[in-house]
Formats: C-alpha cells, structure tokens, sequence
C-alpha cells in the first residue's frame, strides 16, 4: 500500500484497519463503504462479491501464470502498472487484470485487461 500512497492514493492495507483475518465479505464491505478500490489476487470471490453491486469503485486483480515468480518485487510492479492505467482511465464499475505472463533478469512481461463489472 505504501506504493499507492506514495502515488497520492487513498490506500488501506487490511492489517491498518484489523481486517487482516476477516472473511472476504467484510474486506470488500469495508472497501465498498469507504469507496476504496481492492487490490487482490482472489479474483473469483471478489468478482462474486462485487459483481452484484450497482456501483462500486473497482478491482485490481494482480495474477501470475507462474506463481513461483509472483514474489513482491513484481507485485509491485504490476500494481504500479495498474495505477499507471486507472490514472489513464477512471475504474469504477470496472476490473483491471494485470497478469504476470514472464520476468526474467527482472524484466516483466505482463497482460493488461479491463472489463466491467458487473458485466453488460
């Protein structure tokens, strides 16, 4: 989270606010209440939890094909890639999808999707 507000977002990790065990119902009607976008690798249940909501700021969903390389210095980086495209392109009522396809001698090669949610 410190990379986001280093970017000048609003940004809550959920150790800050004591939801670090909380089932994801709650993260996402703590993120929902405040307006805060979740930043998570549980596409499915957060998709699900969302996808029912007439408005909603938005998702980003950071995924690798390979999981032995999604280590934080890439999460990192994909999440600042994601950051790059909401400052391009409002998100609300969206999903971006940054997907880790590759990193070698630290350089990442990824896939960027959006799609809306829920889906028209």
């Amino acid at each position: 989270m410190k990379i986001a507000r280093r970017r000048g977002f609003v940004a809550r990790h959920v150790n800050d606010v004591s939801l670090r065990t909380a089932a994801d119902k709650a993260v996402a009607r703590y993120a929902l209440k405040q307006s805060l976008i979740v930043v998570t690798n549980n596409m499915a249940d957060f998709r699900r939890l969302c996808a029912s909501r007439k408005m909603h700021p938005g998702l980003i969903f950071l995924t690798a094909h390979d999981e032995g390389v999604f280590t934080r210095v890439n999460q990192a980086t994909l999440l600042n890639i994601a950051l790059d495209d909401i400052l391009a392109n409002d998100l609300i009522q969206e999903v971006v999808l940054v997907r880790l396809v590759s990193e070698s001698k630290g350089e990442v090669q990824y896939e960027l999707s959006r799609h809306q949610l829920p889906e028209h």
